[in-house]
């Protein structure tokens, strides 16, 4: 009988012990998502706040001639430093990346009727790393390498 009892608590330990495990298991994965998705939106935030800074500094020379400005693009976006393609054109800047398998991106209006890379494209990718010096010339507004 003795040898009975110890192999039942044995066996209710065990699936109390399997329970708490499971339990725990399930934890961890909710917390791990969470964590993912607050740096999927953190991602997100920076992604919008460098294409807004882009295109208000295209704006602001745009609307004003003779006027110049610069902004750097930089080897990666965001705490990840994730590979990203900044598009620029009439209407718009764009910048795309990849996150966690999948193609994100972020836009930000642009006002400028002729803008331009120095080679006539309207709308084009910056793609090399470092300075860009944009300026408006006779209404044209150029974005081109520092």
């Amino acid at each position: 009988m003795n040898g009975c009892k110890k192999g039942q608590a044995a066996a209710e330990f065990l699936a109390v012990f399997g329970f708490l495990l499971l339990v725990f298991v399930v934890v961890q994965i909710v917390l791990l998502d969470s964590r993912n998705s607050a740096e999927e939106e953190r991602q997100a935030i920076f992604a919008e706040k460098f294409v807004r800074g882009v295109a208000s500094k295209i704006n602001l020379v745009s609307e004003s001639p003779g006027f110049e400005t610069r902004f750097e693009v930089t080897r990666g976006l965001g705490e990840q430093a994730l590979a990203y393609t900044l598009t620029l054109s009439n209407s718009s800047a764009s910048v795309s990346y990849n996150y966690g398998g999948a193609l994100k991106s972020a836009a930000a209006p642009v006002r400028a009727s002729r803008l331009n890379n120095g080679s006539g494209a309207q709308a084009f990718n910056l793609s090399t790393i470092g300075a860009y010096r944009v300026n408006n010339t006779r209404g044209v507004v150029y974005v081109v390498p520092a």
